[in-house]
């Protein structure tokens, strides 16, 4: 069942459908709260995904080039020139996206004069040239942390960029295993597969793992938030309409853009975090907008890019005369077009210091004359307030597919034609759950205990039916196993005769 068909079976049962807005909206978040609640709270067989997640080998450039900071720049800057674009080749995604998903990671430098430069920094900003590259310094809480030499100078020392924590997707809720299964496409070097081993951040400290250890990973240690001037940057500085952003139904050449209603609104995302969405703006327009932005990097923070999100209130649909309405945001950020340059994908994504923004038309993939290409940008991505990072240990000597299973948070119902993630005989413990609160809501206590009885036996259908079985041994003897000389599993014996013999 869709939404609509959901919110129609709940009517039918508590015989009471009023076509009025506010109470859809309240069935809606009533049925949203129990399919969350559902879906989330144990590791069903639907709500599981497995990805391979391909890990970067280190960078490592002895002719990179400190930048001192001059008395001149208004912006604070502490920018590190390599000596070329090593991220080249460097990625299996295309160039722009695997400098992108550098940002996050550790520099360190080595070789400098004075040794309080030297150390471990984060990466903020890869810029799009691959070479000039922003960074903060790692042990500092600072925003901010800049070379001490002589203002306007510059100074060759050793840099090594390493990816010491992965970033999960946006919809990790929970990490089930980590594991080589994949070695068709790792490295040469790579000489395991199998099951990695998890630690808890206490047991990883206690045991004293170093961060610097490179070689084939065995075990691995969750990190459920981002480093915390990341969380400071992405939801201290949330950004408003009319203020951080605005729209123009204006541009140049007059590009064409469907005609109707839409909101728009940006979030701010920084080293693949994305913060809080703004205000919407709702405009009445029939050419490529054009954006408006503040620069992000007078916030004192480089990295911290824009991404554009609308809604279609009232377009004209596909059959002419027929109006096409979204009650869910689409997502610039997340589509991808061939670039002029050879091999290279192009990104929505708005860079820091943009402040007036169209969308590229020259690249000869402009879509979005008509509705049909508008429909091609991917709906919001399901966003978590904390996205996992899971460090590995040893640090992968090459390019790796760590096979990471998870379970996923599925969002929210939005749409009337929007359908659970989960299998159909699961919808009716939905629409039961709903019956009770709704009961209860109209003050119906036996009607509300009825349907509680009816949610728990489609409940324990569910269980019986999805929940994953854990594998059973039968071990003969006292053989111990698993790593700490844990006894999982209870041995088989002999039983004695009812008189005790």
């Amino acid at each position: 069942m869709n939404l609509l068909e959901i919110r129609n079976m709940i009517g039918s049962i508590i015989d009471y459908d009023p076509q009025v807005q506010s109470y859809k909206d309240e069935v809606n978040r009533i049925v949203n709260e129990i399919y969350l609640e559902f879906f989330t709270t144990q590791a069903w067989k639907f709500s599981q995904k497995a990805i391979d997640y391909y890990t970067h080998t280190d960078v490592i450039d002895t002719a990179a080039v400190i930048n001192f900071q001059s008395l001149s720049e208004t912006i604070l800057s502490a920018k590190i020139t390599l000596s070329s674009n090593f991220f080249l080749a460097n990625s299996n995604t295309p160039t722009r996206f695997g400098q992108i998903r550098r940002e996050g990671d550790i520099l360190k430098i080595t070789g400098a004069s004075d040794d309080i430069n030297n150390g471990l920094y984060i990466v903020d900003k890869v810029n799009a040239d691959g070479i000039n590259i922003e960074v903060s310094k790692y042990s500092s809480n600072s925003p901010r942390h800049f070379f001490r030499g002589t203002n306007g100078a510059t100074e060759v020392v050793t840099v090594s960029i390493e990816e010491r924590h992965l970033k999960l997707p946006y919809d990790c809720m929970n990490i089930l295993s980590v594991g080589i299964r994949n070695l068709e496409e790792a490295g040469v070097g790579t000489n395991a597969v199998g099951h990695v081993f998890a630690l808890s951040r206490r047991d990883d400290e206690e045991l004293g793992l170093r961060d610097d250890f490179v070689g084939t990973p065995t075990t691995w240690i969750p990190y459920d938030h981002p480093p915390s001037t990341v969380n400071r940057v992405v939801r201290d500085f949330i950004p408003r309409s009319g203020k951080d952003f605005n729209v123009i139904n204006a541009a140049t050449g007059f590009v064409a853009w469907p005609a109707g209603t839409y909101e728009f609104c940006i979030a701010y995302e920084l080293h693949g975090n994305v913060g809080p969405k703004s205000d919407p703006i709702s405009v009445v327009i029939d050419k490529r907008p054009t954006f408006t932005f503040q620069d992000t990097t007078k916030l004192g923070a480089f990295g911290l890019r824009k991404r554009i999100y609308f809604r279609i209130k009232s377009a004209v649909g596909i059959i002419a005369g027929q109006a096409h309405e979204e009650n869910f945001w689409r997502d610039l950020g997340a589509f991808t077009y061939a670039a002029a340059t050879t091999a290279s994908l192009g990104s929505l994504v708005v860079e820091d210091t943009v402040t007036s923004y169209e969308l590229p038309f020259t690249e000869n993939w402009y879509p979005f004359t008509n509705l049909n290409g508008l429909l091609q940008v991917p709906r919001e991505t399901v966003v978590l307030d904390n996205r996992w990072r899971i460090r590995l240990h040893p640090r992968p000597a090459t390019q790796t597919p760590m096979r990471i299973r998870y379970m996923y948070y599925p969002g929210k119902l939005l749409d009337d034609y929007d359908s659970p993630n989960s299998p159909t005989d699961t919808h009716r413990y939905l629409v039961y759950r709903a019956c009770q609160e709704l009961f209860v809501k109209h003050k119906n206590p036996n009607m509300a205990l009825y349907y509680e009885k009816k949610a728990d036996d489609e409940m324990r259908k569910c269980e019986k039916r999805y929940l994953s079985e854990r594998a059973q041994y039968y071990i003969k003897g006292g053989i111990s196993g698993g790593p700490g000389r844990l006894r999982p599993f209870r041995n088989l014996t002999h039983g004695t005769g009812r008189d005790g013999t």
